[in-house]
Order: C-alpha cells, then sequence, then structure tokens
C-alpha cells in the first residue's frame, strides 16, 4: 500500500548506458540542504547525502579524496557553481562522476522548467535559483567518461521535459561501457512534489538508493540496474514516481 513519509520536499529505464567501473576513478559530488535561512527547513537532505557518500567509499571503494560533499551553508548559489566549474577543469575521460543534489526545488508554471534552490536563494527571485539548463550544460561539459546526475526535489523530473527517452535495448553491458554517457535519475515527475521523509530517517527516495547500493553484491556500480530498482521500489512504496533517462 502506497504511503507518504513526512513533509515535501519542495515550495510550492531501461538499461542505462553505463557501469561506473573500477578501471576509471570515480568521483561523488555531493549537494545537501536542510536549514535553509529563506525557505522552509528540511528533515533529511544532507543525512541522505552523507550517508550515499559513505556507502560509496565502504562498499564501492570511491576514494574519500574523491568525495567532495557542499552541505548547508557551503550550497550556495556561488558554491555549487564554483564547484561544478572545478570538475570542468579537474575530471578527464579517465575518471566518472555522480552528481548528487538534495535540497528543494522550483517549476515555472508558465514555461514548465526547472530550477534547484540554493542555500542562500530569496522566495521569488529565480534569479537566485540554479536552472536545470545549467545543469545540463555542465553535465555536457564536465569530460568523465559516465556521469550520472541523482537529483532528489521536488518538480526534479523537469530535467527530462525537453529532452526523449531512450533505451539502451539489449546491447551488451561491456559494449555500453565503451561509450561516454549522460544519465540522470529524478525522484519525482517534472510536476510532482516529493517528501522529504520522517526527521532522523531518509527521504523515501534516497531510502531505495541506499537499499539498493547496500544489497549489491558487486563493487561495480551498475547504474542500469540502480534506476530499475529505484524506480520500482519507490513507485511500490511510496505517492511518488521517479524517472530515469539518458541526458
Amino acid at each position: 500500500m502506497a504511503k507518504e513519509a513526512g513533509k515535501k520536499k519542495g515550495i510550492d529505464i531501461h538499461e542505462a548506458a553505463s557501469h561506473i567501473r573500477r578501471v576509471r576513478s570515480a568521483w561523488f559530488l555531493g549537494f545537501g540542504i536542510d536549514n535553509y535561512p529563506n525557505f522552509p527547513k528540511l528533515e533529511n537532505a544532507s543525512r541522505d547525502v552523507k550517508q550515499i557518500a559513505a556507502v560509496l567509499q565502504e562498499q564501492y571503494q570511491f576514494d574519500p579524496e574523491h568525495v567532495i560533499l557542499l552541505l548547508n551553508e557551503e550550497a550556495t548559489r556561488a558554491g555549487i557553481i564554483n564547484k561544478l566549474d572545478e570538475m570542468v577543469g579537474l575530471l578527464s575521460a579517465e575518471n566518472d562522476l555522480i552528481i548528487y543534489y538534495s535540497g528543494h526545488g522550483h517549476l515555472n508554471p508558465q514555461t514548465q522548467k526547472g530550477f534547484w534552490i540554493p542555500f542562500d536563494a530569496q522566495p521569488g527571485s529565480t534569479a537566485d535559483f540554479i536552472p536545470n539548463s545549467t545543469i545540463k550544460s555542465y553535465m555536457e561539459d564536465i569530460p568523465a567518461f559516465h556521469t550520472f546526475l541523482i537529483s532528489d526535489a521536488c518538480f526534479s523530473g523537469s530535467l527530462f521535459v525537453e529532452g526523449k527517452m531512450r533505451s539502451a535495448g539489449n546491447e551488451a553491458i561491456e559494449e555500453l561501457d565503451s561509450r561516454a554517457s549522460r544519465w540522470a535519475l529524478c525522484s519525482g515527475r517534472h510536476d510532482e512534489e516529493v517528501y522529504d521523509g520522517n526527521p532522523g530517517e531518509n527521504s523515501p527516495f534516497a531510502n531505495s538508493i541506499l537499499s539498493e547500493l547496500r544489497q549489491s553484491r558487486n563493487s561495480e556500480l551498475n547504474v542500469g540496474r540502480l534506476i530499475d530498482n529505484v524506480v520500482m521500489q519507490t513507485r511500490a512504496h511510496y505517492r511518488q514516481l521517479p524517472e530515469g533517462n539518458p541526458m
């Protein structure tokens, strides 16, 4: 039976084309914001990011020096943009990258375009927000071989509104891994508010991700399997519909 969990995190699959493999050096860039000064506070955003980072280090051998977290007051608009800029210059095709955002999201009802809301944003000032178009541009510009974006925010599925869904079909994972890729997994549809979870727990979406990561017996992160299982698990237990697609 579907259930709701905690307050909503907002204001108003295919076989994926990548493994995150150990032959390349994997990086994790996490943004988590709970203590908004100008928007309703969240309970679990920074906790989710920290726990996922810990599992990637403990179970998937991510180098601690390659795990970068910007939490709460660190995750300002300038802080997020500067860190993404840093990734453009720092990474290469010898790297894979996971970007994880957990915080408030915004959808412009007229344009149907979505935004991240950084720590220092002011209500009603979209100039303070980070548009999906900016995130997509960084996904293209960061020269990592595989880049996998995970967004746990209201209206996060708006990342896909302008794009088309593609499937990897029946091609072998080994062949798929030979091609550079850009994939995203979002906690809800483009017009959907999502839940933060009960205090001291995890968001429903993050809980599904953590469950899948912990249950896997493979030290390689299979993005296709992760997307499929997280979408299925979250849809089965909560009133929200995650989406995972190529960018």
